[in-house]
């Protein structure tokens, strides 16, 4: 994975979830790539586990439920315009995640692989990797949107 340690210089990154899988990678690459980073958790124990692993320059709290849904989280873009805050989501198929292994069992994961174009599960990178993109200057232009990484599950329906 390819990090410029200056790309997100005197930004803050908020993260919802950021206890563990995804949401805990990005929190680790955004911060690898000078972000300040806050991140949100349910459990207060993960939670203070995960800033403790984050150090120092990421913050934490918690949050009694999800802050938004996806149509939420794109509909607070037009309130955001003028402040030239950017809203984008990601929607993640099928990661290797700590919750994938908790929710799924083992025997499922051949047929789920079979039925992924990719022909595999994603990894968190593949998910940090886009939302460094998203958070990026590179990706100025780009609001509103949510990106679909999925391995190309979506589209075979």
């Amino acid at each position: 994975m390819t990090q410029n340690t200056f790309r997100f210089q005197n930004k803050i990154a908020l993260i919802t979830g950021g206890t563990s899988g995804m949401g805990l990678a990005t929190a680790h690459r955004l911060l690898a790539e000078g972000a300040t980073v806050i991140i949100t958790g349910r459990d207060k124990n993960r939670l203070d586990t995960a800033a403790a692993e984050l150090g120092h320059a990421a913050s934490a709290g918690t949050a009694a439920e999800r802050i938004l849904a996806v149509p939420g989280d794109i509909a607070v873009r037009a309130d955001l315009d003028t402040r030239r805050i950017r809203v984008n989501s990601v929607s993640p198929g099928y990661i290797e995640t700590p919750m994938l292994h908790e929710n799924i069992p083992a025997t499922a994961y051949p047929g789920i692989i079979a039925s992924v174009p990719a022909d595999r599960l994603g990894t968190a990178d593949d998910i940090t990797a886009a939302v460094a993109f998203l958070g990026s200057s590179e990706a100025s232009y780009i609001n509103g949107q949510d990106l679909v990484i999925d391995g190309g599950l979506v589209a075979t329906i």
